[in-house]
């Protein structure tokens, strides 16, 4: 990824290019070593025998039905058939003309495994589009890649087992790419878990960069001092020579037809850098370093390098780098890789290579704004890279995946763009000798000329290498072996509901699937979903949430037994169920499998999560999803959630439930016993967990629209001057645990510690809690409501004793994960009620295909929109006309109504291949 002509160009014309006789890894070899290579040497690649499939255009629209002919090529000398792994090797950034004889090969061999290689979209022969226009561009990113991806691998397994007569066998795949396609690499195992046993990130570039200068501290720091200084010098000459007006400076390197400066002092930038990234120093530093010696003019010394080397012998394209080259719409397939990954630098991940402040090698005239106006000349306004998102959607350096192996060169100053530190799962390795680069372990070093399998003798330490791909050879040893001999086939017994006595006839309406969440599944219950299915003629099914209820893969709920309680199980629990429900439907109605009805998911409070994170996650299976409540925000402090308990209670109210707490604490330092033999709560022998009992026993009026089931009595009994505590406690017993049927003993630590318990899910929604999402709800510094004593301690001590050392809530990655509030998605409703104080870790704010709606009134709380208010007594059909504002609700149910038959019109078509 050198930055810019391609994943050898320093920058980001992509990130290869390669001289004759260079192999790419996953990029393309400029002309006049591009084009078809029919006439490569032999040897330099496995096969180029092309293959072809139709590909989805748009795997986020399910209206667009359009497709386009991918591009792939397989090899298949090496394979144990049919039981042999499969190697994806993925072409990135350029034309992929075949699989390069790499250290792939080797791997091949060894492993018996079959490597077949897909065009990246766009580049090459794959294009969907003749004309290279913005507008047709907008397919052109990282997520369509993986879609791409995933797809293919789903055609191919296919093919294989046609090939070989199979059904439904599964091979174990392990996925490759280096560069731009190692991040690509990486973040397929991220999105796709289930489609690969592991991936190798070869120079994964996993880290969006918005001012890359690390990348130039790299080469200075590659190049050694002496060469720097030779580096920076001329530099500074070329600065001088061209602020002079002195433009014969460009026609000394070859240059002359680019009239911007900062497009020739780019390309002198990727010149120099090049020679580091591939393990070629010697190429530019010893010329330089003599020259600085005997007293040649520097300028002229670079610029011979400049011709021969990089425009000669790595056959850059000086075009490349006018910027009103790349505003060409129609280039051939062999050129059209310079406009291509700009876009994608320009649209999605940066990488903007600029100079340091200080001690820069390259020009200081190449910065942010060069880069940003190259953009937007290049392309129109409104095109720049948003890096944070990017690295919120895949989680930049630490990605929350498993099983894949990150290497690096110790001279790529890519390496500060990938991940370099080793964590549980994901090793990553760093290969330390001069001249290891861009791509070593499986290209070789030097890379220009190529390597027939990554020979690795020219390496200045072929030791350092050959210890790293052992490294690599035995992770794909361990991940394949625990896939094909060790893989969890292990079943349970899920249980569902469903209710199909609204399904338009023929079976053909949609399915409303409405996910249970942390408790036990007991039917559908009949609130407003009922009357969205009978007004869309919907079938409603409710698969009960993994663990909960009768649906436990384990009867003892050890730390260890409950290592498969997440959300992300959860999510794919859900795909899999709606694959088997859409089967058992087509059976019933004598359809072909391939027919599929319109989905749309529905879930309140963490299962409005589970619906956000299914659609974010699942786009091909579901035209859409209601959140209702949805709380997708993990918070570690959830201190908002006290505030809006005390927001909801009003002055009044508030105050007489701190002045509560205030004497309960009191209480509890004098005898604990009395006060809380008062509340019926003797048994919680920890303080923590009865003030903590305390405190939900309040939220509960509020976020359940029951506000007056506390508020008149507490101020009641403040002005007649009767017992506050008495009073509250009156309340706790009466409504608290005998109407809404709390069980004292569900907060008792030591009877959340038993493994075999009457009603598990305390204990499981705790495991969630101490392991993901946190939600810890306690107490702000000032103004409270909750007793200070419920702070981030107790909760991190409940986790530890209830569950063991080792088991916190990560809600950083959790977060990473999911993108929090700033959930990537489309095509989800967001609602929550006023009162409700889970609604602060829900998306309140609408986005573009994201609605957000806030049911405003004094009991609209948790799932208002579909249950109604007050909650209890529950309400048939979601009744609203007992919310202080029946118009408030109806009119965002209306809301929600107008989305689902929006989104399910736009729904409506054939099956998507998938």
């Amino acid at each position: 990824m050198a930055s810019r002509a391609g994943a050898a160009f320093p920058f980001v014309a992509m990130l290869l290019l390669l001289a004759p006789g260079v192999e790419p890894i996953g990029l393309w070899l400029p002309p006049p070593y591009g084009g078809g290579r029919l006439g490569a040497a032999p040897g330099r690649y496995l096969t180029q025998e092309e293959r072809w499939m139709n590909q989805t255009l748009d795997h986020f629209n399910p209206t667009d039905h359009r497709q386009f002919k991918q591009r792939y090529y397989e090899f298949l000398d090496y394979y144990r058939a049919p039981k042999g792994p499969i190697f994806l090797y993925i072409c990135g950034e350029s034309s992929c003309n075949g699989i390069p004889n790499s250290y792939l090969a080797v791997m091949a061999k060894k492993f018996g495994a079959a490597v077949v290689s897909p065009e990246h979209r766009y580049y090459g022969k794959s294009s969907p589009f003749e004309s290279l226009t913005t507008e047709n561009l907008r397919f052109l990113s990282s997520k369509q890649a993986l879609f791409d991806l995933a797809v293919f691998r789903q055609y191919y397994q296919e093919t294989l087992n046609a090939k070989y007569n199979r059904s439904g066998a599964d091979s174990s795949w392990f996925v490759f790419g280096g560069s731009y396609a190692g991040a690509l690499s990486a973040w397929f195992r991220l999105k796709f878990p289930h489609l690969t046993c592991g991936s190798l990130a070869s120079s994964g570039v996993v880290l969006s960069v918005y001012n890359f200068t690390a990348f130039d501290k790299q080469i200075g720091e590659s190049a050694g001092p002496e060469c720097k200084a030779a580096l920076q010098e001329t530099t500074k000459l070329v600065d001088g020579q061209l602020q002079s007006g002195r433009n014969s400076v460009k026609q000394l390197f070859g240059a002359s037809m680019l009239e911007n400066d900062g497009d020739f002092l780019f390309l002198l930038a990727d010149a120099a850098a090049i020679a580091f990234q591939y393990g070629n120093p010697d190429a530019v530093c010893s010329p330089l370093i003599e020259a600085k010696k005997n007293g040649t003019d520097l300028v002229e010394t670079f610029a011979r390098y400049v011709k021969d080397y990089y425009i000669g012998t790595f056959g850059a394209s000086v075009a490349s780098y006018d910027q009103e080259y790349l505003k060409n719409t129609t280039p051939t397939p062999a050129e059209s890789a310079y406009r291509l990954w700009w876009y994608q630098v320009c649209s999605e991940v940066a990488y903007f290579q600029v100079a340091p402040k200080n001690d820069s090698v390259r020009s200081a005239k190449i910065d942010t704004r060069y880069h940003l106006d190259l953009c937007t000349n290049v392309f129109g306004e409104g095109v720049y890279p948003d890096v944070f998102m990017t690295n919120l959607y895949y989680g930049g350096t630490r990605i929350a995946g498993s099983k894949i192996v990150f290497a690096n060169g110790s001279q790529d100053p890519w390496r500060h763009a990938s991940k370099q530190k080793s964590s549980k799962e994901l090793p990553s390795y760093l290969i330390e000798c001069s001249n290891c680069g861009h791509c070593s372990d499986l290209s070789g070093c030097p890379q220009a000329p190529s390597h027939i399998e990554g020979y690795s003798s020219n390496c200045s330490s072929p030791e350092a290498v050959n210890k790293i791909r052992k490294q690599i050879a035995d992770h794909i040893d361990l991940w394949l072996y625990q896939n094909a001999k060790t893989k969890d086939h292990r079943q349970f017994k899920q249980r569902y509901y469903e209710f199909p006595d609204h399904h338009a006839a023929g079976g053909d309406g949609p399915v409303f699937l409405r996910i249970c969440g942390e408790e036990s599944c007991n039917g559908i219950p009949n609130d407003y979903l009922a009357v969205l299915a009978k007004k869309f003629g919907a079938a409603v099914v409710t698969p009960e949430h993994r663990y909960y209820g009768k649906s436990s893969p384990f009867e003892s709920l050890t730390t260890e037994n409950l290592r498969f309680l997440s959300s992300k199980q959860a999510l794919f629990d859900l795909a899999a169920f709606r694959q088997h429900y859409q089967e058992t439907l087509n059976a019933r109605h004598n359809r072909s499998s391939g027919f599929d009805n319109p989905w749309f998911v529905f879930g309140v409070s963490y299962a409005g999560a589970l619906s956000a994170w299914f659609r974010l996650k699942f786009p091909h299976l579901t035209c859409g999803s209601l959140a209702s409540s949805g709380v997708v925000l993990s918070v570690y402090n959830f201190t908002d959630f006290d505030k809006q308990v005390g927001e909801s209670a009003g002055p009044e109210c508030k105050a007489a439930l701190q002045e509560i707490t205030r004497l309960v604490d009191e209480q509890l330092r004098l005898d604990s016993h009395s006060v809380k033999a008062l509340f019926g709560a003797e048994t919680l022998k920890n303080d923590g967990d009865f003030l903590f009992f305390l405190a939900d026993a309040a939220a509960i009026a509020f976020q359940y629209g029951n506000p007056d089931a506390v508020c008149p009595p507490l101020i009641n009994a403040k002005k007649s001057g009767r017992s506050l505590v008495e009073t509250y406690a009156q309340y706790v017993k009466d409504f608290y645990i005998g109407r809404w049927g709390t069980a004292v003993s569900s907060y008792d630590q030591e009877y959340l510690k038993k493994m075999t318990l009457d009603d598990t899910s305390y204990r499981l929604w705790w495991f969630q809690v101490c392991s993901e999402v946190a939600y810890f709800q306690v107490a702000p510094q000032n103004d409270s409501v909750r007793s200070p004593k419920i702070d981030t301690r107790y909760h991190l001590d409940l986790c530890r004793k209830v569950f063991g050392e080792g088991v916190y809530p990560d809600v950083f990655m959790t977060n990473l994960y999911y993108g929090g509030t700033r959930i990537a998605a489309s095509k989800i409703v967001f609602t929550n009620g006023s009162q409700d104080p889970w609604r602060h870790a829900s998306k309140q704010k609408s986005s573009e295909d994201m609605p957000s709606y806030i049911m405003k009134c004094r009991n609209c709380g948790h799932g208002t929109d579909l249950r109604g208010c007050p909650q209890l007594p529950s309400r048939i059909e979601g009744d609203p006309s007992n919310c202080s504002s029946p118009e408030a609700v109806s009119t965002v149910r209306k809301q929600i109504a107008s989305h689902i038959d929006l989104w399910l019109s736009q729904c409506q078509g054939p099956a998507r291949a998938w």
